[in-house]
């Protein structure tokens, strides 16, 4: 469920208050916004309490220019239904204090935020979710007068497939004030809006004409649940995805979550769930091109396209195995966006792909393919602001079936598809549901 936030500040609402108690505050929140600033390592606790941690800690995980901030908290509870629901984004920032994208704490630095509370006997690890591409955000449900602990675990991979990571906890259920009444909400914990918002969400999703719009969340969509994350699974250490108030979570229940890698399923829907929410941040403007993208395969495909537009240089990428190609383009680049290296996996763009290149995927206009399908997925084809462009080769003459519509140059796979200017071949596509206005009609060297 939406809700407007504002995330560089602590939201205070006020309603049928005298001026000058508006004024008191509005003082106070100004005041709340400069202690923010000031403190890299403390979150702000209504008793006055802080939980603080060593920042020499961090040294293994984080550059000495680098620090932790606050960006925004805020919590919600409901007496009626005894629950309360927290919400915290946390801030990575150089030595010139410009804020790390997460994309790239991932990319570069391969570390990761997960999202962690303990209570009695249990813990539950969530990937953090990211909020507008800037911040980590974790959201938590939890019981009135329960005690539990807040904060995060930075991770890293390690050669052999191990985990290093650090707990930090931030402040525990104390931060909890039952008295302001402007921060009861109830529609947000009831079972009937909950299904309310969903029902209608479907009913968007199924009409044929905003159809388009909704088919990447329609690709993860699955019925809420109105329970808490530890009560919605029922194995220890096994991550699921889920939805859970129609809020959206990968998370993992027990102490040992992290001694194995996260599920695959969970983290990729984990992420298009991401790129659907922050869909609308960035003007569209790269273009991605792959072919068959392992190393004993060819590029002749889409690669002299690359390489043409990225001598008139136009923001274009390409992804591949072949080391050849990547040291061509990037050696010596500390940050290197032009070639996206993959390594021989039946589904190389996958959740860890994802969350490296988050920031590209956001930005992305057109993908060309020489695939066809890109690796059993159709993600490009299902996000809306992406126009995927097929490849199809002469062969396909003597395989027309291809051009089924579920098949590798059908319409429910392609935007656009590619085909030499020939009359026989043009026909076949036609025969399968291609229009003119969707066939791009140009010789490639293949």
């Amino acid at each position: 469920m939406e809700l407007n936030q504002k995330y560089d500040y602590i939201i205070i609402e006020s309603k049928n208050y005298n001026v000058k108690f508006l004024i008191f505050k509005l003082l106070l929140i100004i005041f709340i916004i400069q202690f923010f600033r000031e403190k890299n390592f403390y979150l702000f606790n209504n008793n006055s309490n802080f939980i603080e941690f060593n920042k020499d800690c961090l040294i293994d995980y984080l550059n000495n220019s680098e620090s932790i901030k606050l960006a925004f908290f805020n919590y919600s509870f409901s007496f009626k239904f005894q629950m309360i629901k927290i919400q915290y984004n946390i801030g990575f920032y150089n030595k010139n204090n410009n804020l790390i994208l997460p994309s790239n704490l991932a990319l570069y630095n391969d570390l990761h935020i997960i999202c962690n509370i303990e209570f009695k006997n249990n813990s539950i690890d969530s990937l953090a979710n990211i909020y507008k591409n800037k911040y980590f955000n974790c959201i938590e449900y939890f019981k009135i007068n329960e005690k539990i602990k807040f904060g995060i675990k930075i991770y890293k991979n390690i050669i052999n497939k191990y985990t290093q990571y650090l707990t930090i906890f931030f402040f525990t259920e104390k931060i909890i004030s039952y008295n302001y009444l402007n921060y009861i909400y109830n529609d947000i914990f009831d079972p009937f809006f909950i299904n309310k918002y969903y029902n209608l969400l479907m009913k968007k999703m199924n009409d044929k004409i905003e159809n388009k719009k909704y088919m990447l969340k329609k690709s993860y969509n699955i019925y809420p649940s109105c329970t808490l994350k530890r009560t919605s699974t029922v194995n220890n250490d096994k991550w699921v995805f889920k939805n859970i108030y129609n809020h959206y979570f990968c998370f993992c229940k027990g102490y040992n979550c992290l001694r194995k890698k996260v599920y695959e399923f969970c983290k990729y829907f984990f992420y298009v769930y991401i790129i659907d929410n922050n869909k609308k941040i960035y003007d569209k403007t790269d273009y991605l091109f792959i072919d068959f993208i392992f190393a004993e395969l060819s590029s002749d495909d889409t690669f002299p396209l690359f390489k043409k537009m990225l001598q008139e240089k136009l923001p274009v990428h390409y992804i591949t195995e072949k080391i050849d190609i990547y040291n061509q383009y990037c050696m010596n680049i500390k940050e290197c966006l032009i070639i996206l290296p993959v390594y021989n996996d039946k589904k190389p763009i996958n959740g860890d792909f994802l969350e490296k290149y988050l920031t590209l995927f956001l930005k992305i206009k057109v993908v060309v393919s020489g695939r066809g399908t890109t690796f059993n997925t159709n993600l490009f084809y299902n996000i809306e602001y992406i126009t995927y462009i097929s490849v199809g080769h002469g062969v396909c003459y003597f395989k027309y079936f291809l051009y089924n519509e579920y098949r590798i140059y059908g319409i429910k796979k392609n935007n656009k598809l590619l085909l030499p200017p020939s009359e026989k071949i043009i026909s076949l596509a036609k025969k399968y549901g291609w229009e003119d206005k969707d066939i791009i009609k140009v010789n490639l060297p293949r």
